[in-house]
């Protein structure tokens, strides 16, 4: 262990690197599609970051296909559902409709 350690570098980085300053998190449980867990860094009602983590399965990449349509956006159910209706959110997260997704943003 203490060689992957040092092979990796940082520890605290490698393990939370990719996880943004949040100001927000929503856990939320949807039956038949998985267990989530929404970081939000929202700064000035403008969401900046996000990132969602869980036990759920993908049809595509989540941060390209959906998470990056939603940084610079504000945080309210309107300009959220503006952007998530440009998607079919069951092709991205196996099971999970558009409004299911939105409640796990805006919980």
């Amino acid at each position: 262990w203490a060689w992957a350690v040092c092979e990796i570098g940082n520890l605290d980085n490698f393990i939370y690197g990719k996880n943004p300053r949040f100001n927000i998190e929503n856990n939320i449980r949807i039956e038949g599609v998985g267990d989530f867990k929404a970081l939000i860094e929202v700064d000035k009602s403008i969401i900046k970051n996000i990132n969602i983590m869980g036990d759920y399965f993908l049809n595509e990449e989540i941060d390209v296909s959906l998470l990056e349509r939603l940084k610079g956006v504000a945080y309210n159910v309107e300009s959220i559902r503006k952007v998530v209706d440009e998607v079919n959110i069951c092709d991205i997260i196996l099971n999970m409709d558009n409004e299911q997704f939105i409640k796990l943003i805006i919980n």
